[in-house]
């Protein structure tokens, strides 16, 4: 019973000191070896048991320093690798810079742009020449008649090795103006075989379309002649001045575009105009005053000259009309 109570004093005892099952108390003795930190079994999922590491704290205060030093070191390697390649290629770039600078014949340049097939090498309005003019009374043609008639000519390069062929010009007006004095008028039409013929009722931004089939060779430099004018006028007409463009469509689906030209036409009533205007202004001549008004005279004079002034490249029978018709309003 002595012995019972003692053993049960003693178990009570450990069980108030913070034992557990299984675990044993170290001697109380100072001369023995430290004893073994406590291990916990923990069970696989196979079911048998596995020691457990050292606690995750002592585990964490022994690794830390390790991968402290090991990231340390590998990203300061990367940082001096990229130094390295930045330093080079700042040489490098420094080096081409100082090349193309002494040496520019070396800089690579980019690959020229072929040269169209076809090229407008001149156009001029400086060329004259009489075209056929139909007189029309009562609808019969009852006789024919020359009208002068100044030419835009253009010059165009073929470079191709093939032909091409012209297949339209396209005149697209910026301007149509009527020196306009009413001084009488006839019944008689003209139609004149202009080759670019302009209706009546044409005005600003108007097209005008004319077919065409001109052949350009190969490697060779043709001339293509365009007169224009009123499709139809009458005995007492007054002139037209028509400022155009004249575009040139090819097969190839290039386009040649003509410079602005300012026309006059037709001349023949002209020179029909000042003749009146000449007369109206002189009325000791012989005849008479005209029928003109004085005021329109000298108002047409101002607006011919301005038109004249303000073209970019007028035609030489405009220039010589303005010149005539300000010295006759000048009376």
């Amino acid at each position: 019973m002595g012995v019972d109570d003692g053993e049960a004093t003693a178990m009570s005892s450990g069980e108030t000191d913070g034992l557990r099952d299984g675990e044993q108390r170290p001697p109380s003795g100072g001369g023995g070896a430290a004893p073994a930190p406590p291990q916990a079994s923990a069970q696989t999922a196979g079911g048998g048991d596995q020691r457990s590491t050292p606690s995750s704290r002592g585990a964490d205060s022994v690794a830390a320093p390790d991968e402290g030093q090991h990231e340390g070191g590998f990203w300061s390697r990367q940082h001096r690798k990229l130094e390295i390649i930045g330093t080079a290629l700042t040489v490098v770039a420094g080096i081409v810079g100082l090349v193309f600078l002494f040496w520019p014949d070396v800089q690579p340049k980019p690959d020229p742009e072929p040269p169209p097939r076809i090229e407008l090498v001149d156009s001029d309005i400086d060329r004259e020449q009489n075209i056929a003019a139909d007189v029309v009374f009562d609808g019969q043609v009852t006789e024919q008649v020359e009208v002068p008639a100044s030419v835009v000519s253009v010059t165009l390069r073929n470079s191709a090795d093939n032909p091409v062929l012209v297949t339209r010009a396209e005149v697209r007006l910026a301007s149509v103006t009527e020196v306009f004095c009413r001084y009488g008028a006839g019944l008689t039409d003209i139609k004149a075989r202009y080759d670019v013929k302009i209706p009546r009722e044409a005005g600003a931004g108007s097209v005008i379309l004319r077919k065409m089939k001109y052949t350009l060779p190969p490697h060779t430099q043709e001339r293509v002649a365009f007169t224009v004018g009123p499709e139809r006028y009458g005995e007492g007409s007054m002139p037209w001045i028509y400022t155009f463009t004249i575009s040139l469509h090819m097969d190839d689906g290039s386009t040649v575009t003509v410079p602005a030209v300012t026309y006059l036409a037709p001349t023949d009533k002209a020179t029909a105009f000042l003749a009146a205007a000449e007369q109206t202004m002189n009325p000791e001549q012989p005849g008479g005053a005209g029928l003109m008004e004085p005021s329109c005279v000298s108002k047409q004079a101002h607006s011919v000259a301005q038109l004249v002034k303000s073209a970019s490249r007028p035609s030489p029978e405009l220039r010589e009309f303005s010149a005539e018709l300000t010295r006759v309003a000048a009376h």
